[in-house]
């Protein structure tokens, strides 16, 4: 006779057991993955928002040093005029004055004039070429300079031309 022996229920306790255990096991992976994704998730956003707030920062940084390098150039270069200047006489100022106002200028006008103690910049638009050349030979011939410099020459299409003349000052 044989005898049989039947390892089936006990088998099948075992593997319900391992099946349990792998069930857990796999329930805590799972537990543990899904917090430290939402931790990650957490800290990221919490990154991102400092991030943010460091970018606001440093947009506002460089904002006010750029308004400060501008405030700077001016202030160094108040400075260098104020160091180039030197007081013009009264008279000095009379003659140029008049000087400007005999200007052989028909349909041009100046634009702007700037003065300092040795040399003025003087620049203007005239009509036409024979506006622009008695202008300057006005200048260059006038005893009151001692050079007469063309620093700017610009023609324009409707026949005008912008110029700038660089004229130094004859000594008393």
């Amino acid at each position: 006779m044989k005898c049989h022996i039947n390892l089936l229920p006990w088998r099948l306790k075992q593997h319900q057991q391992n099946s349990r255990i792998l069930l857990l096991k796999l329930l805590g992976l799972m537990s543990i993955v899904l917090i430290l994704s939402f931790g990650l998730h957490y800290f990221d956003r919490q990154i991102s928002m400092n991030l943010a707030e460091k970018r606001t920062d440093l947009q506002q940084i460089i904002t006010e040093l750029t308004k400060i390098e501008r405030q700077i150039v001016k202030l160094r270069n108040n400075h260098n005029n104020r160091e180039n200047q030197t007081p013009v006489t009264t008279a000095k100022i009379l003659q140029i004055l008049t000087l400007l106002s005999e200007l052989p200028l028909q349909n041009g006008e100046l634009d702007s004039l700037t003065l300092n103690s040795t040399q003025i910049e003087l620049s203007g638009i005239t009509e036409n070429q024979p506006e622009f050349e008695g202008v300057n030979r006005f200048l260059s011939e006038n005893p009151l300079f001692q050079q007469v410099i063309l620093s700017g020459f610009t023609p324009h299409q409707d026949g005008s031309l912008q110029f700038k003349f660089m004229l130094d000052l004859a000594g008393e």
